[in-house]
């Protein structure tokens, strides 16, 4: 047996039972040290022998020849403070899909790409998000479908090609006129939000079911009655896709006056019966203002 087997059989069986005995394996300095205490020298040769071991460790060596390196980019990258808003939005990827989707079809409509010190985190956080995958994939540039080369997990961004179907993201943020029936659910829910308060209409389900670009009828009666509803201190809870339908569906030059809405409403109880509402507007706009500077 080595000296650290001994040692390990002295550890778990008492000096008593089995002093521990030092092998010619082991350094010069600890095999001097037999005459001392069977405790002493157990506790001492552990500490030895864990160096000893640390030091005459060598590390597996990978022999595998290096990969080809990754292409020059053709794209230049969005500014650090453009990408970190990305970020933020990635903080609930759930929550925040719409404006996901928005920021990168904004940043490919520029022509650019995200900053190559952000692909690992961003990539690994939408690895699973097929909604999402499409609108990524321009924007990774040549260091991001290298880098999914590279990872076994990243196999889906190298199977996404242009010829796919686009997904609900993509047709909503496209902005496509609504389909017939579309329009039809859109006059009743306008309808519902002008008879009743949200918490007694069936208007955040269907919302949630309808994934479509709301008409600007539809968000003017929900503003509306989101507005009325806290004057009465009728409490609702927004589901997180309905937040999301709204905030992205508001058109861009309408942002500002549909959040200064809101904020007028609050007064003194500012954020209590819509706080998501206002803060996810808030996001969308700062988001927008970002990306606006590229």
């Amino acid at each position: 047996m080595t000296t650290w087997d001994n040692l390990l059989t002295a550890a778990l069986l008492g000096t008593g039972r089995r002093p521990l005995q030092i092998g010619d394996d082991a350094p010069a300095s600890l095999q001097q040290l037999e005459t001392i205490d069977p405790e002493q020298l157990l506790l001492t040769a552990g500490g030895v022998m864990m160096l000893f071991r640390r030091a005459g460790y060598v590390p597996a060596t990978d022999m595998r020849a290096l990969g080809a390196p990754a292409p020059d980019e053709s794209r230049v990258p969005c500014s650090m403070r453009a990408a970190s808003s990305l970020l933020q939005l990635l903080d609930q990827p759930d929550a925040n899909r719409l404006l996901i989707g928005e920021w990168l079809l904004v940043v490919e409509g520029k022509n650019k790409r995200i900053p190559h010190v952000f692909l690992p985190e961003i990539m690994q956080r939408l690895k699973r998000d097929n909604a999402l995958l499409p609108l990524l994939v321009p924007v990774m540039g040549e260091r991001g479908k290298w880098l999914a080369a590279q990872n076994p997990e990243w196999d889906k961004f190298q199977a996404i090609n242009g010829e796919a179907a686009p997904t609900w993201v993509q047709v909503f943020l496209s902005g496509e006129a609504p389909s017939d029936v579309a329009v039809a659910k859109d006059s009743e829910m306008c309808e519902s939000l002008s008879n009743q308060p949200m918490r007694d209409s069936q208007v955040l389900a269907q919302l949630s079911k309808y994934k479509y670009v709301w008409s600007e009828m539809l968000i003017e009666a929900f503003v509306a009655r989101v507005i009325a509803d806290h004057k009465k201190k009728y409490y609702v809870g927004f589901d997180n896709e309905v937040i999301g339908l709204f905030a992205a569906s508001v058109p861009r030059s309408s942002i500002g006056s549909v959040f200064s809405r809101l904020n007028a409403a609050a007064g003194d109880e500012k954020y209590v019966f819509f706080r998501a509402l206002f803060e996810m507007l808030d996001l969308r706009r700062n988001m927008l203002q970002e990306l606006s500077h590229e």
